[in-house]
């Protein structure tokens, strides 16, 4: 009697499985688990590119693709993303291709050296020629694919402790911050002395005298690493364009996708960078127009335009000689060639 109640129990827990499993009833699809790190800190930055790419994903995908992002160091640190994205460790980044990168793909070298006129001139180069030797590169040598380029904003933000930085000559026998090669050179050429600092121990390193000020950075940059509260002295000048990030994939997560999931990270990247660009300029300025000003002590001079080109000047030899060592004369020859045809 018991053997018989056993063997029923069990043949209609049977009938339940077999109509759960032919579809009785759906359970709902697992999302794919994307990891994305990026350089920046949690802050207005990451909830930008949360706002305008990982919550557009999950939408376009009906919540099939999940990207969970680890902002700063929280999961790696930014000089090892290189290795990180390589390997398949995760399989995102919204990366800074100018640092780290390069040591791998050499011609990344020309993204720190900024020789673009301006972010919309830096978008038209890199969505022609130039770009795709470049993605190409990166995908080669790193295992990495291109998704879009993107932006961190404008780059024209110079600090300085001792005092306020207004031509190049100011620069002579002081040490400053800087976040990659290309970097150094250009300070090196304008008299300052470079030090690399990553970014997330810069307010440390003005705090400590390691360095006297930081030679380029973003706007939202200072309000985010709050050194304002280290460095009072800001110089408004447009020495780098901001187009030195990426949107990238691991080569091997992207090939386990569906053409369609494909597709959609890349029209989404697209309109990311758009809306990155605008309201990162946008930002930015307002940013410094509404809170440096309240902040005790600090003081901003912006470079009057007619002088701009002097500081470009003094830096070109050295950025020439950089992408040249980085690359070739052809290849850089090639390069500056895609350049003038992209203005």
């Amino acid at each position: 009697m018991k053997r018989n109640f056993i063997l029923k129990r069990f043949i209609s827990t049977l009938a339940v499985i077999s109509f759960l499993m032919g579809g009785g009833v759906t359970f709902a699809e697992q999302p794919k688990i994307l990891r994305l790190v990026t350089d920046w800190p949690a802050g207005s930055n990451t909830e930008l590119v949360k706002a305008v790419f990982i919550d557009e994903v999950a939408k376009k995908t009906g919540g099939r693709i999940k990207i969970e992002m680890y902002p700063g160091s929280q999961l790696v640190a930014s000089d090892n993303h290189v290795d990180a994205i390589s390997s398949g460790m995760v399989e995102m980044a919204v990366t800074q291709l100018s640092e780290g990168w390069p040591t791998v793909a050499p011609s990344l070298t020309i993204l720190g050296i900024s020789l673009f006129d301006n972010s919309a001139h830096a978008f038209r180069s890199l969505d022609g020629p130039l770009g795709k030797m470049l993605a190409g590169e990166l995908e080669k040598k790193t295992n990495t694919k291109v998704l879009n380029w993107t932006t961190a904003g404008d780059i024209d933000v110079m600090g300085c402790a001792p005092k306020l930085i207004k031509t190049p000559d100011d620069l002579k026998g002081l040490k400053f911050r800087v976040s990659s090669n290309s970097d150094a050179a250009s300070c090196k050429a304008l008299g300052g002395t470079p030090v690399i600092i990553a970014g997330s121990e810069m307010y440390m390193a003005l705090q400590r005298g390691t360095v006297d000020g930081i030679f380029i950075t973003s706007t939202r940059g200072v309000e985010v690493s709050r050194s304002y509260e280290v460095c009072k002295n800001y110089t408004r000048i447009p020495l780098v364009v901001g187009a030195q990030f990426a949107f990238v994939i691991n080569r091997d997560a992207w090939e386990g996708l569906s053409k369609e999931i494909q597709e959609i990270l890349m029209s989404v990247s697209a309109e990311a960078r758009e809306a990155m660009l605008a309201k990162l300029q946008a930002g930015g300025d307002r940013v410094w127009k509404e809170k440096m000003a309240t902040y005790p002590g600090v003081k901003t001079y912006h470079v009057p335009e007619n002088e701009l080109g002097l500081w470009k000047e003094k830096m070109l030899p050295a950025r020439m000689e950089l992408l040249e060592k980085a690359v070739s004369k052809d290849r850089a020859k090639e390069m500056l060639n895609w350049l003038a045809e992209a203005r």
